[in-house]
């Protein structure tokens, strides 16, 4: 199968490219790779995440496309897009089960419909699962704006795998991370003397509950030590 020789090539490329410290900036050149062996118009990663008051969302993060095809990076739609209000709440949770996804548009229900094709041109579509550990991060997709595409299984499995690569490096860069932010809070930090917040890189100042949670995995209980307990509720010593 020469189609699945170049893709595997290309995720031999993805291992390589993705294993310098500047992995983020070869990403682009990854994603070209994948789209040439693959034959298809755009190659793309989205990230999901929520908002504040816990709505799932998605957003696009990198992307390569074809020349002559238009470029989605820039569509404001595909930032911050709800899950539900989209319409592809159940690819999400098939993603997040670790199986691709795989659709011709002509098929597909509203709003998948519009979003995809009328939006984007796409007329099919592969989508394969990104984890960081066990923990589902997002997807790379595949958009095909020309033909109806028939993909072999064993595509699939070379396009997961170079998923799985990414997810990897971008564990790792979480590890770095959170080394780096060990680092800082063992550094000397500036507090308040009188109400105790602490100063952050950007000169706001961050109670130091927040600061702490926010740079690490503790969380926080309070009570009161016995000498508060005293000052606080004599009553009760």
């Amino acid at each position: 199968m020469p189609r699945l020789n170049e893709i595997l090539r290309a995720v031999s490329f993805a291992a390589e490219g993705l294993r310098e410290e500047s992995w983020a900036a070869r990403l682009p050149q990854v994603l070209e790779h994948l789209g040439q062996a693959t034959a298809v118009d755009r190659v793309y990663v989205f990230e999901n995440h929520r908002s504040s008051d816990g709505v799932a969302l998605t957003s696009q993060r990198y992307e390569w496309a074809k020349p002559g095809v238009a470029p989605q990076i820039d569509n404001a739609d595909l930032q911050n897009l709800p899950v539900e209000d989209a319409g592809v709440a159940d690819w999400m949770q098939a993603l997040a089960s670790g199986r691709s996804v795989v659709a011709l548009t002509k098929n597909l229900p509203e709003p998948k419909f519009t979003l995809l094709y009328k939006m984007q041109g796409i007329v099919s579509i592969v989508l394969v699962p990104i984890f960081i550990g066990s923990d589902p991060w997002g997807y790379m997709g595949f958009d095909d704006c020309t033909r109806e595409r028939v993909w072999q299984s064993q595509e699939l499995d070379a396009l997961k795998a170079g998923a799985n690569i990414l997810g990897a490096f971008l564990q790792r860069e979480k590890l770095q991370n959170a080394l780096e932010e060990i680092k800082t809070l063992r550094g000397i930090l500036p507090i308040c003397a009188n109400c105790k917040k602490i100063r952050d890189d950007q000169g706001s100042w961050e109670v130091l509950e927040s600061y702490i949670r926010d740079r690490s995995d503790v969380e926080f209980s309070h009570g009161l030590c016995p000498e508060c307990a005293k000052k606080l509720y004599p009553e009760l010593g």
